[in-house]
């Protein structure tokens, strides 16, 4: 068993779990980032926080569309392999492959590109499903975590 510890972290005049962790795309874009572990979303989105910094070239076709934090977007899907990098209260590296990870490209892409470079990359619900992962969460106390076998 594992366990992965969050941290808490303001965002939109809130303070939200996030959980450090180093993106992996196609074994050579690496994206240290902090990854907000939101529990109602279906999907498990890399932004343009993130993926700007990797010089990759994304280009929308005809994929579906999305909203997340005001902000429309193209759900881009990522065809080269994507694994997340987490290390562990034992202080070990677990990796998690996850094919089913995104880009949100923005719809309007000079609607307003501080906000939409604010919005962090995001751990959703299927990302804990698809890898059998438990979430605990103590707000008051700021105590979160994810557990893992």
């Amino acid at each position: 068993m594992f366990r992965i510890k969050g941290v808490f972290r303001s965002w939109i005049k809130e303070i939200f779990p996030h959980f450090r962790c180093t993106i992996v795309i196609g074994g050579v874009h690496f994206i240290p980032t902090y990854l907000l572990l939101d529990t109602g979303s279906p999907f498990t989105p890399i932004t343009p926080k993130d993926y700007l910094r990797t010089r990759l070239r994304i280009t929308p076709g005809k994929e579906k569309t999305c909203w997340l934090a005001a902000c429309k977007f193209y759900r881009i899907p990522i065809t080269q392999g994507v694994e997340y990098r987490f290390e562990t209260e034992d202080n070990e590296l677990k990796k998690i492959e996850y094919t089913d990870s995104i880009f949100l490209y923005p719809m309007d892409e000079f609607r307003d590109i501080k906000q939409v470079q604010a919005i962090p990359s995001i751990i959703g619900l299927d990302f804990l499903r698809k890898n059998n992962l438990r979430f605990f969460i103590d707000p008051v106390k700021e105590i979160a975590y994810i557990e893992g076998d």
